[in-house]
């Protein structure tokens, strides 16, 4: 079994355990836990209210330049910055914190 840390955007970490490709993306799997309420555009990388900051950043590269964009126009924007709906749920986060940083 695999597990992630996640700091939701009340300042709660939450322990949660998931089997890898169970879905589509981290922003699902946390929406579906009840945790927080998010994705706008609904997985395209177009809002960025699934902001998050992940740490250590591993081997979790960004590769869509859609994500890319997103995360330029957003001013709290930093180098451990992802949108959770371009974060694929594999062994890759296992043992990682994430926290929710939210569009600006």
């Amino acid at each position: 079994m695999y597990f992630l840390f996640f700091t939701n955007s009340i300042g709660q970490q939450h322990r949660l355990f998931f089997e890898p490709h169970s879905y589509s993306n981290l922003m699902e799997f946390v929406r579906d836990q009840g945790i927080e309420d998010w994705g706008d555009c609904r997985g395209r990388a177009w809002c960025g209210t699934c902001h998050i900051a992940v740490t250590p950043k591993n081997d979790l590269v960004i590769t869509e330049i859609d994500e890319v964009h997103r995360l330029s126009l957003l001013s709290n924007a930093s180098t451990d910055s992802r949108l959770a709906c371009q974060v694929f749920l594999d062994k890759r986060i296992h043992q990682t914190e994430i926290r929710y940083i939210g569009d600006d």
